[in-house]
């Protein structure tokens, strides 16, 4: 069973991770290893099934277990299938009593590796990173299909394409790796560089800032409401990671495929769940700290779904090709000079659908 819209909307989160896989390497290295730490599932071995079944077909599991899950921010629309799952009792009725932990906590990578939580959220470009540090963590299932990463323009002053940038001043978290990959793919040699900041953007006309679908109809519209926008898709350059995805650890997969199986359909249904009911769910994830009002999430919801909707009109889907596509464009900007075998990095045997 799988999630299928007809929707062609979009919408917005800012998740900043801060990476350590270095020392978390040793960290894991120093926990110590039986030898028998598992990994993803061969291909055409399907995980086993859980122990049951719930009146509604759903995976459900002979005990109940408490997981963890943490989003490694703010919860805001991003977080919108964990809550809708958790509100509507979707987690509950497999047999998972789910906590999420929200806000600038540490790395989820550092936490998931460490046996301290057991899922983690964050990018494809960070699981390849952690991966090849040799920190075994495994992606489950993406948010979203296409990166929501955008660069926004004034109205007033246009840009139709990335190579339109040269001249501009940019506004972007210094550094990343997205942003570098855009320069060289394109040959940016005189864009004018700036940390990221909104108000100096507002002020001139002809600048651009890093943003996320959603962002201009919400926080954007709030800050400037008598002037107009646009956006370029970041996912249309050749770097376009899926992004904020559920990732565990081998290990965890190994010992308790039932949880994962049952986990992922719990995940699945909320999202489902949330495009249709998104201002209630809204309402929830204000509630627990969110890093934007509900009426902003209502803005942004909508904004977003062609970004989380494959064109299939399926939600949590992953193909090999896609991460090779990543893998290569780490390597591009030099931030990874080793393979990864990228088969081992995900692993779509627990998806209802792809399973």
């Amino acid at each position: 069973m799988g999630s299928k819209f007809a929707f062609a909307d979009r919408w917005s989160f800012r998740v900043r991770i801060p990476v350590v896989f270095m020392a978390l390497a040793l960290l894991v290295a120093a926990c110590g290893s039986d030898g028998d730490e598992g990994g993803t599932p061969e291909p055409g071995n399907e995980p086993p099934a859980a122990t049951g079944e719930t009146a509604s077909g759903a995976p459900m599991l002979d005990e109940p277990v408490d997981l963890q899950i943490v989003l490694g921010w703010w919860p805001g629309s991003q977080s919108g299938g964990y809550y809708a799952a958790l509100d509507q009792g979707f987690f509950e009725e497999v047999g998972i009593n789910l906590e999420i932990t929200g806000g600038p906590v540490a790395s989820p990578v550092q936490l998931v590796a460490a046996g301290r939580a057991t899922f983690g959220v964050g990018d494809a470009d960070e699981v390849l990173q952690a991966r090849a540090e040799g920190i075994p963590i495994v992606a489950l299932y993406p948010t979203y299909q296409k990166t929501p990463r955008q660069l926004v323009f004034h109205a007033s002053n246009p840009v139709a394409s990335f190579e339109d940038l040269s001249g501009r001043v940019v506004y972007h978290d210094l550094g990343d790796a997205w942003w570098e990959f855009i320069k060289a793919t394109y040959g940016l040699t005189d864009v004018e560089e700036r940390e990221y900041n909104m108000a100096a953007f507002l002020r001139d006309p002809t600048a651009i800032i890093q943003a996320y679908a959603g962002d201009i109809e919400s926080s954007i519209a709030e800050a400037a409401p008598d002037e107009s926008f646009g956006a370029l898709d970041v996912g249309d350059t050749g770097w376009n990671p899926y992004s904020s995805m559920v990732f565990t650890s081998e290990a965890f997969l190994a010992e308790n495929p039932d949880a994962a199986t049952a986990f992922v359909y719990a995940l699945d249904q909320g999202w489902e769940y949330y495009f249709d009911n998104y201002e209630a769910v809204n309402q929830v994830i204000e509630a627990d700290k969110a890093d934007a009002s509900a009426e902003a999430m209502n803005l942004q919801a909508p904004a977003q779904m062609d970004y989380i909707i494959s064109p299939e009109g399926e939600t949590g889907v992953m193909v090999e090709d896609r991460w090779v596509e990543t893998l290569a464009a780490l390597q591009e900007t030099g931030v990874l000079t080793d393979d990864v075998d990228v088969t081992q990095a995900f692993t779509t045997a627990f998806h209802p659908t792809t399973g």
